[in-house]
């Protein structure tokens, strides 16, 4: 039971410090869509933080919510994690081939903020 609690409590935090660090980033500056790997933090971050803002509501509502509404709205926010992953996979193959292909040529690796995007 303590336990039980004590992992609620902590999911309920994690999802209030992820929340409050995607509120933090869309107001940086720079502007968090100014680099492909700024939106890509951000899209990870935002998805990460939906999860976890479900699993609270889920938590601290107990099985109240359980209806087609939020089922759907569920599924639609659980499904962005494996679409952000594979867009992290995605850039991490580049960078990979990128320094690769840089290493083979004797320059510099490249910085995955430094995409010629902004």
């Amino acid at each position: 039971m303590l336990a039980q609690l004590a992992g609620n409590v902590l999911a309920v935090v994690l999802a209030l410090a992820l929340t409050a660090s995607v509120v933090m980033h869309a107001v940086a500056d720079p502007p968090w869509y100014r680099t492909a790997m700024s939106r890509h933090l951000m899209a990870t971050a935002a998805s990460f933080a939906a999860v976890m803002d479900l699993t609270a509501v889920r938590i601290l509502t107990g099985s109240s919510l359980e209806s087609p509404w939020f089922t759907w709205l569920r599924l639609v926010v659980f499904a962005t994690a494996p679409v952000v992953a594979a867009w992290r996979l995605w850039i991490q193959v580049q960078l990979h081939r990128q320094d690769r292909q840089a290493r083979g040529r004797g320059e510099p690796a490249r910085s995955p903020d430094r995409d010629g995007d902004d």
